[in-house]
């Protein structure tokens, strides 16, 4: 028995292949967490967060909010907006509650911490480059908690709208968008990426850049150096 999930289907899939002994490998594509760091970065999911404060009486900013974080690998800043730090400590308590149900929980139990009676799991990791509903440093958390960096492929958007004209500003939705004839090619090489993944010998990294190479000269998947930690949009 073989997973793959997409968006919510990797959030959710994080949780059940750590459990769930009888899935020998999964494909989880752009999912990530905290699920709070998600709503507060992504685009598609801010306003519940703007929601969730202005109920709470803690916009700081207009009818939006400024929590003044700041992204790994940023030097320190001193929060001085009025209300950041207000902001700030709900948000935490919000995922300390949520941690029961959230993948940052769970994702160490694939490799690294399998829990009892389930075993190492095979997993590929599936992201693009300046995703703007599940943002770069919510997958780059998740991918981090599992230790898996080397199985991480992350999928070039700026490089493949230099060739494809018409692709989408967000790339999320890049796994499945088959209906679309400039995002058809990347779609195609990525689902060929993840069936391959599933059919050659455990260990084997499969190439997902081979067809587009041929046909357009372009190599837009790579697995990175460092894990993304900008929002990079």
């Amino acid at each position: 028995i073989y997973y793959a999930g997409q968006s919510l289907g990797a959030i959710y899939g994080t949780i059940f292949n750590a459990l769930e002994p009888d899935v020998a490998k999964a494909v989880l594509n752009v999912g990530g967490g905290s699920i709070v760091d998600i709503v507060r970065w992504g685009r598609a999911y801010r306003d519940y967060a703007v929601q969730f404060l202005s109920m709470r009486g803690l916009l700081n900013r207009g009818r939006d909010f400024d929590e003044q974080y700041v992204l790994r690998w940023r030097p320190v800043q001193v929060a001085g907006a009025p209300g950041a730090i207000e902001v700030q400590t709900f948000f935490e308590s919000l995922e300390w509650l949520h941690a029961a149900g959230d993948p940052l929980s769970y994702a160490p139990h694939l490799v690294s911490s399998t829990l009892p009676g389930v075993p190492i799991k095979q997993v590929l990791w599936q992201f693009a480059k300046g995703d703007r509903t599940v943002p770069n440093p919510a997958t780059s958390a998740l991918i981090r908690a599992a230790n898996m960096r080397e199985s991480a492929w992350m999928y070039r958007h700026d490089l493949a709208r230099q060739v494809f004209a018409g692709l989408p500003d967000d790339p999320h939705t890049y796994l499945v968008n088959i209906l679309s004839l400039p995002a058809l090619p990347v779609a195609l090489a990525a689902q060929q990426h993840m069936a391959n993944f599933f059919l050659l010998e455990p260990g084997a990294v499969p190439d997902p850049n081979a067809g587009l190479r041929l046909l357009f000269g372009l190599s837009p998947f790579e697995i990175p150096g460092l894990l993304p930690e900008e929002l990079n949009y």
